[in-house]
């Protein structure tokens, strides 16, 4: 097994309630708050169902993944955020996911799509009534598309 980094492991321990090992959405949710990000129960439900193996848990080795995907993920909607609205819009959210969906095509109808299924109503001002996604939208669309991939694969 990998060896797991300290800062994961004591955030792991700070918000593992019952010292089961294992954490759930909700403690889940506790962690990346304490680091800073402002995410729902539902996202936390998202991420956590990549690495749970169907049990609504993930261990360090899940958390540590996890963290380091969303990483990830965030770096490259930063990237994309060349006016630091917070909001990429669909042009820019195509060319974010397929540098990080190597060899998946994303065409215009998929990206509309994730922007129906994880975008809000609502664009932030700066936006100018573009479609597109923030920073926790992002995120979950690429745990949508992530858990999507390994799906394809398996079949």
């Amino acid at each position: 097994m990998a060896e797991i980094n300290a800062k994961f492991q004591s955030i792991f321990d700070s918000v593992d309630a019952d010292r089961s090992g294992r954490i759930s959405a909700l403690e889940l949710q506790k962690a990346m708050v304490g680091t800073g990000e402002n995410v729902t129960f539902e996202a936390c439900q998202i991420l956590i169902s990549l690495f749970d193996h169907g049990t609504g848990s993930i261990d360090i080795h899940g958390f540590a993944g996890l963290f380091e995907l969303s990483e990830l993920w965030k770096s490259v909607f930063k990237n994309f955020d060349k006016d630091n609205s917070g909001f990429i819009d669909a042009k820019e959210l195509r060319t974010a996911l397929r540098s990080i969906f190597k060899g998946l095509k994303f065409d215009t109808a998929y990206v509309k799509t994730l922007i129906a299924k994880f975008g809000s109503q609502k664009t932030p001002p700066q936006a100018n009534d573009r479609e597109g996604l923030n920073d926790e939208q992002f995120l979950l669309a690429c745990a949508y598309v992530q858990k999507s991939a390994v799906v394809q694969k398996k079949k």
